[in-house]
C-alpha cells in the first residue's frame, strides 16, 4: 500500500469525506469534515477531479494532525 492510499484512508477515518456536484457543480467535486459534535468543514476550494480532491482533504488532514499535536505538546 503506497503512502498516499495509508493518508487517504487515515484522513477517512478521521472523517474526511469527498463530495461531487451536481447539476452546476457537475464535474466539480470538494472534501468535508465531519466530527462528532462539530460543525461541518467543507474544502475552500473546488477541484476538477476527485484525486485533486483528495490531495487537499490529505493536506488538510495532516494540518489537523500537527495543530493538535501542537496543542498537546
Amino acid at each position: 500500500m503506497s503512502t498516499n492510499e495509508e493518508q487517504k484512508i487515515a484522513a477517512e477515518q478521521f472523517g474526511y469525506r469527498i463530495e461531487q456536484g451536481e447539476e452546476t457543480l457537475a464535474g466539480k467535486f470538494w472534501w468535508t469534515l465531519c466530527l462528532a459534535g462539530l460543525d461541518v468543514e467543507v474544502s475552500p476550494l473546488e477541484f476538477d477531479s476527485e484525486e485533486n480532491a483528495w490531495e487537499d482533504a490529505i493536506r488538510a488532514h495532516q494540518d489537523e494532525l500537527a495543530e493538535i499535536e501542537a496543542i498537546a505538546a
